[in-house]
Parts: structure tokens; C-alpha cells; sequence
């Protein structure tokens, strides 16, 4: 059975995940991360509100003192003038998107994400049977549900405010301009509040829908998984030897003692001795064990001299409790075992 008939039902397993990365394939975030700089450039703008409304009436009340000039200087004059308010008002809020999205792209994809893959020109984005699936497919009706949701959500959104407040626009009128602006500003502030919330609530969601949607696309067939896992570990008959030599050095054992030990790895409150020669002996043997201080003291002072080697290694020993002393150690056990090992040359 071919990997395109066959049915994706196992999650995607790590080592897929980095290739997948590596190659620059990972959840879309670029609308969370546009969502997320439009809901903080929103804030700032209205919290700079004022300051660029002052700002700007300024410039309107400069033009009042150009008629006295000729029109080119004037014109001079008026367009620099412009010029400088649009950047003082604009950059910050310019600035403060961009750097919103980006930080929000660095965090959603977890570092940075360098691939040229994705730029590469490929002819399958442009069949028209790839356009249909992707327009007609899983991903293209969670979108549409999306976008559906969230457009009633503002809708909801601008009628409940309006629902509030339309009453005291009705009367505005009859009262003075004062009256009039103390009833726009709160309510300015309570759309920018709302605006927000909603906006920050559908990038939050959006990265949950993209994350959850990423990780069913990059599904395996039991083929894949079972291809993945020769690849790690070898053939079923490699498996099996490995299996069959781990048996025999089980059966086979070490001499329990101290004394048979040339490697001792400890902790505050637990030590083991290991024998490892190798290449006569393949495996390293846990040969002696100690809890607590003072016979983690007693075991480390019976192994000095004579060459054997001693290095603290907390996580090491503490995934070692559960091997009978005279037992082999696992595969499981053998990163760490080589980690630690390296300890006793340092």
C-alpha cells in the first residue's frame, strides 16, 4: 500500500518535526503575529492620541503665519513642517508594530527560522487540483469558520456598544460641546479597550488553530512510522540481535562487590559502582549500590585507588535505582552513561 492511499493516523513524531523545520515547514503565524501588532499599534495610537491631535493643530495654526512670505517659502515652510509631524506621530506607532510582530513571530515559531525551501519555486502549488484541495480541504474550511466567528464576534461587539451608548448620542445635541466630549472620549476608549481584547483573543486562537491544523497535516501512516524507525534503529533483524546480545549480557552478569567496580558515579544520597571494560566485556555492569550519605561516603572511599574513576552525576545515578546490582545497563541508560563517563576524564 502507497503512503498517498494509505490513512495518517499516528501523531508526527520528533524527528519529523526537525526535518520539518529544518526544511522551513512550520505553523503558519504570520495572521497571529499581524493580529497581535495591530491590537498594540491600536493601543498606542490611543494613548498618543491627544498628544498627536495637539500635534497636528499645531501644524494647521503654523499655516496662519505664512502670508507673509512668498508662496514658495511658504510652501517650503508647510511641507517640512508637515513632513516632521507625520514622522513624529507615525514612527513610534510604526515602529512599535513592527516590533510587535516580530517578537510575536520569534515566540510563536520558537526561535528563529532560517530555510530556503519555502521560496523555492515548485510547480504543485500552482495545479489546479493542489488549489481545490487547499480551498475545499480541512485547512480551507476551519479558515472560513474562523473568519465567519470572528466577523459575527464584531458585529456582536459594535451593536452591544452602540446598543449602550446610542442613547446618550441622541442627547448629546440638546447639551454644550463640553457634554458632547465627555461622551466621546469614554467611549473612544471603551471601543480601543474591546477593539483589543477581541483583537489579542483571535490572535490567541488563531495560533492554536494553526499549531493544532499543522500537526494533523504532518500525520504518518504506520509505512512512514515504520520506515522512521528502521531508519533510527535499524532493520527488525538488528533490533533483534541487539535484543538477543542484551539477554545474554544479562544472563551473564558481574561478580557483585565494590572491589569489581573501575567506575563510581554518585550523588549527595546515592552512588553506584559500575564495571566496564571493554572490549573484553561490551557492557558496563552495575556492580555495587549505596543510599544515603554516609554509605555513599563508604562506597566512594572503598573504590579510590587502584584507577578507578569517580564523577558526580545526580540524573544518571537517579535513573539507576531501579537495576539490579550484577544486572546490565539499558540502552535507555546509555546517553547519560556516556555523558557521565566523560565527567571522570574532565
Amino acid at each position: 500500500m502507497s503512503d498517498q492511499s494509505e490513512a495518517k493516523t499516528d501523531p508526527a513524531s520528533r524527528r519529523k518535526l526537525r526535518k520539518q523545520r529544518e526544511q522551513g515547514s512550520i505553523a503558519n503565524g504570520q495572521e497571529m503575529a499581524s493580529l497581535a501588532a495591530c491590537a498594540f499599534g491600536l493601543l498606542l495610537l490611543a494613548a498618543t492620541g491627544m498628544l498627536v491631535w495637539k500635534r497636528l493643530a499645531s501644524s494647521i495654526l503654523e499655516t496662519t503665519h505664512l502670508d507673509i512670505v512668498s508662496f514658495d517659502a511658504a510652501m517650503e515652510s508647510g511641507l517640512l513642517h508637515l513632513a516632521e509631524t507625520l514622522f513624529l506621530v507615525l514612527a513610534p506607532i510604526i515602529g512599535v508594530t513592527f516590533a510587535t510582530g516580530f517578537i510575536a513571530t520569534i515566540l510563536f515559531n520558537g526561535g528563529f527560522v532560517f530555510a530556503l525551501k519555502p521560496v523555492t519555486p515548485q510547480l504543485n502549488r500552482v495545479s489546479p487540483k493542489t488549489g481545490l484541495s487547499r480551498i475545499f480541504g480541512r485547512r480551507g474550511w476551519l479558515e472560513a469558520g474562523v473568519s465567519f466567528v470572528r466577523l459575527a464576534i464584531w458585529l456582536l461587539l459594535a451593536g452591544f456598544i452602540g446598543y449602550l451608548w446610542l442613547p446618550h448620542f441622541l442627547a448629546s445635541p440638546a447639551c454644550a460641546g463640553a457634554c458632547a466630549a465627555n461622551i466621546a472620549v469614554p467611549l473612544t476608549w471603551i471601543i480601543v479597550v474591546a477593539a483589543m481584547v477581541v483583537i489579542l483573543l483571535s490572535g490567541v486562537i488563531e495560533a492554536v488553530i494553526q499549531k493544532n491544523q499543522f500537526l494533523h497535516e504532518q500525520k504518518m501512516t504506520k509505512t512512514e512510522v515504520k520506515r522512521e524507525r528502521k531508519d533510527q534503529f535499524g532493520s527488525p533483524e538488528v533490533v533483534r540481535e541487539r535484543r538477543r546480545l542484551m539477554r545474554e549480557a544479562q544472563r551473564q552478569g558481574a561478580a557483585p562487590g565494590a572491589k569489581n567496580g573501575n567506575l563510581c558515579f554518585f550523588s549527595d544520597d546515592f552512588a553506584v559502582a559500575i564495571r566496564y571494560l571493554p572490549p573484553e566485556e561490551k557492557f558496563p555492569y552495575v556492580v555495587a549500590k549505596a543510599v544515603g550519605a554516609d554509605a555513599v561516603r563508604h562506597l566512594r572511599k572503598a573504590m579510590q585507588g587502584g584507577g578507578q574513576r569517580q564523577a558526580e552525576a545526580s540524573d544518571f545515578v537517579r535513573g539507576l535505582t531501579g537495576v539490579d546490582i550484577g544486572s546490565a545497563l539499558e540502552p535507555k541508560h546509555y546517553d547519560q552513561f556516556v555523558a557521565a563517563l566523560r565527567k571522570t576524564y574532565d
